[in-house]
């Protein structure tokens, strides 16, 4: 679930102003002369011109009216005046070329890469610390990482924008995996919101409901060790052995987990506005 955002010119994304560097930078994606590609937040249309040169066709998002009345293109480039979190994602393969609004970096990354006909590639220009979040082993970078290879690109000067950005900023790529690390990508999201979503401090207790002693000795999940202490390799590898090793009984605690914690974190978040909203 994803929230309408309304982005005047004060809080909109810092615009890149050389068309000679997001040229470059277009050039050096895999992005080619038969790919469909969405932008999110055509801005000031730098972008999106270059991709038009680029590609067969643009999906170009921008929901500030005023940006958007002065944008002008045809052809092969399609100017959409909405909000992005609340579009439909095209059915057909498709990538994304985006200066995104650094405060909806987690809804527009958990948009594109949850979805069902989620993108081949995403190339977004994003917060550094944002990139180095979607890359530690947390409750959302999980969710990814069977599916996809994220990587930096490119490191941007902050006098690349305007106007001039407070925070180090980069250019990183989503990139589909040849082959999922995992077969089954309900369960897979479901077992990793059942073990953070458990009651405990550590492993070892959030794994208790779903392991035997056994199972965790042989797992090597001790009581010393916390729930951030484990790599992503050692999860698949507690996955797998939960696939393999649990009983159906104890499968069935873990199933509908991740569509119980959306709804959990949904009902948070309605509730932080509501208690706003009366301030």
């Amino acid at each position: 679930m994803f929230y309408k955002y309304y982005r005047s010119l004060s809080d909109s994304q810092n615009f890149l102003h050389s068309r000679k560097l997001v040229n470059k930078l277009i050039q050096r994606s895999n992005i080619t002369t038969d790919d469909t590609v969405i932008e999110i937040g055509a801005g000031k249309g730098i972008i999106t011109r270059a991709l038009g040169q680029r590609c067969k066709k643009v999906i170009a998002y921008e929901l500030d009216e005023n940006l958007f009345g002065s944008l002008r293109f045809g052809g092969n480039i399609e100017l959409v005046n909405q909000d992005f979190l609340t579009a439909e994602l095209p059915q057909k393969p498709y990538k994304v070329f985006s200066n995104i609004p650094f405060n909806l970096t987690a809804d527009i990354i958990s948009k594109l890469l949850m979805a069902e006909n989620a993108p081949d590639e995403c190339y977004l220009i994003m917060q550094r610390e944002a990139v180095f979040k979607l890359t530690s082993n947390n409750l959302r970078s999980l969710g990814f990482a069977p599916f996809y290879n994220i990587k930096i690109m490119h490191r941007f000067a902050k006098t690349d924008f305007y106007p001039i950005p407070k925070v180090e900023t980069v250019l990183a790529r989503f990139q589909k995996k040849t082959q999922n690390d995992v077969n089954d990508t309900n369960s897979w999201r479901d077992f990793i919101a059942f073990v953070f979503s458990a009651k405990g401090k550590t492993l070892k207790e959030k794994t208790s409901k779903i392991f035997t002693y056994g199972q965790q000795k042989r797992l090597n999940i001790t009581a010393a060790v916390k729930i951030t202490d484990w790599t992503y390799p050692q999860w698949l590898c507690m996955f797998r052995c939960f696939t393999d090793l649990v009983i159906p009984q104890k499968k069935l605690r873990v199933k509908g987990a991740h569509e119980k914690l959306l709804a959990q974190q949904l009902l948070l978040t309605k509730r932080h506005r509501s208690k706003q909203s009366c301030q």
